[in-house]
């Protein structure tokens, strides 16, 4: 269902919607306050009373420090990014945790303070009340709708036929305004305060792309989606959309492609199904060493995870050992503990280990002699900006894209000694292989290219396209 709405008329009617959704304010950014806004695509918080006393509260808090103090590997980094100040972060969230009656609020605050360390591998996580039979049954449901975070705006990027998105007229390149009767900046707002993002940035893109499919408990009412959407040719309009249940669908994480002669290998993770990941990565250079001229790797939107299987990749690019980048651990006992491998590094005055390269061997005798582009964004992150700044300051590739994401951890789990939760607390810190940090700053492409509304409506891929013509100029042929 669609109501078309006059572009002359646009402020007003979105300020007229939202007000009779009764709109409020997002909250501030890391507010030690908890959100009273539901969240919208998650699961339901576990309201039932807190079962640990402030005076253990106080304690787990003090022992969260404590571990952050000795063990965590970019506070100082942390500091001179945020002014980010321990011993700030407890006076202000002490007195509410002491308050709290339920686990949500408990929760939310500690979620909220882990955010305010804006680093996306430092991760809070408890076990909902009741253990295994306390947990949800989830149903994911669909609208046929795909958004992403362009040019400061929500956007659709794909419409599913036969969907109810695709029956109420949206199109690639429509704006969405308002979800639920929010603006989407207010309606992401408790998600961006629970995450913890390493570069700010990063924030709306994965808002954007966890906004759908919608993940409801299964006894809940699977009731229409909301939005206000703004159309170039059409103005502002409501739309209703009915939610569909989906049967969960994973994309291959290693897919090969090809244009002509120049194979485009897409590698969306490093971690799912590890040997299979690793398998299927040879397979790929396989096929591209017997028949490929030139490569472009697609290493957009891959949230990395296992280095071995990332620097791989090099590996079978290279024909000879190359170092990539360095490392240092934070030489805590509790991190030793955890890696005992680590306890053969050296460590420094500072507390870390000196300097360890990240060396990566060839994994056949050819390497792969052709040109390379490689494909980064700001979904890029982890394992997957260790490779990136590999294949850059190797030479092994020309990046193209945009910044990845600045991330760099090897995190540990830490258990909180009263309510059992656990939090990740990365404990090494990464650099290029000239010296420069990862974490918080990302990787720069050597060739910049956004992408523009004008491409999502177009279902143009500029980057792609960019780096393709890269390959084929490096062939002596011209672009496409």
């Amino acid at each position: 269902m669609a109501i078309v709405m006059p572009r002359r008329l646009a402020p007003l009617a979105l300020g007229l919607v939202l007000a009779a959704c009764g709109h409020a304010a997002a909250p501030p950014p890391c507010a030690p306050a908890p959100a009273s806004a539901p969240a919208p695509t998650s699961q339901r918080s576990d309201r039932t009373p807190i079962a640990i006393t402030p005076a253990q509260r106080a304690e787990e808090l003090a022992f969260l420090r404590r571990t952050l103090e000795e063990t965590y590997a970019h506070l100082e980094l942390k500091r001179a990014q945020w002014g980010v100040d321990l011993d700030d972060l407890v006076r202000r969230y002490g007195p509410h945790l002491a308050r709290v009656e339920t686990w949500e609020e408990y929760d939310s605050l500690l979620l909220r303070l882990v955010a305010e360390m804006h680093d996306s591998h430092l991760s809070y996580l408890r076990e909902k009340s009741g253990g295994a039979a306390g947990r949800h049954h989830h149903v994911r449901y669909t609208v046929g709708l795909t958004t992403v975070w362009v040019e400061n705006q929500l956007l659709v990027s794909e419409v599913a036929p036969g969907s109810s998105a695709a029956a109420a007229g949206l199109q690639p390149g429509d704006r969405i305004l308002a979800i639920k009767g929010q603006a989407v900046e207010s309606y992401f707002a408790r998600g961006l305060n629970r995450r913890p993002w390493s570069r700010p940035e990063a924030g709306m893109v994965d808002e954007a792309r966890l906004f759908t499919p919608i993940v409801l408990e299964a006894e809940d009412e699977a009731r229409p989606l909301l939005l206000v959407v703004e159309a170039p040719a059409v103005g502002m309009r409501a739309v209703k959309l009915a939610l569909v249940a989906m049967e969960p669908r994973e994309r291959a994480p290693v897919e090969l492609a090809w244009d002509g002669d120049v194979a485009i290998l897409t590698l969306r993770t490093f971690e799912r199904g590890q040997p299979s990941v690793h398998r299927a990565i040879a397979a790929a250079f396989e096929a591209i060493r017997a028949r490929a001229k030139g490569l472009v790797l697609d290493l957009r939107h891959n949230r990395g995870g296992i280095d071995r299987i990332a620097h791989s990749v090099i590996g079978h690019l290279t024909a000879k050992p190359v170092v990539i980048g360095w490392y240092r651990v934070r030489m805590s006992e509790r991190a030793l503990a955890e890696r005992p491998s680590w306890r053969k590094l050296t460590r420094g005055a500072d507390g870390f280990s000196t300097p360890t390269p990240m060396s990566v061997d060839p994994e056949g005798p050819r390497g792969f002699a052709g040109p390379v582009a490689a494909l980064v964004d700001i979904g890029c992150r982890s394992a997957c900006e260790t490779l990136a700044a590999g294949l850059k300051s190797t030479g092994l590739a020309t990046l193209v894209g945009e910044r990845t994401a600045g991330t760099s951890g090897a995190p540990i789990k830490v258990k909180l000694p009263h309510s059992g939760a656990r939090v990740g607390v990365p404990t090494w810190s990464s650099t290029t292989r000239e010296g420069q940090p990862i974490e918080g700053v990302g990787v720069s492409p050597d060739v910049v290219v956004p992408v523009a509304r004008a491409d999502v409506a177009a279902s143009a891929d500029p980057q792609r396209r960019r780096a393709l013509a890269i390959v084929r100029a490096k062939l002596g042929r011209p672009a496409r």
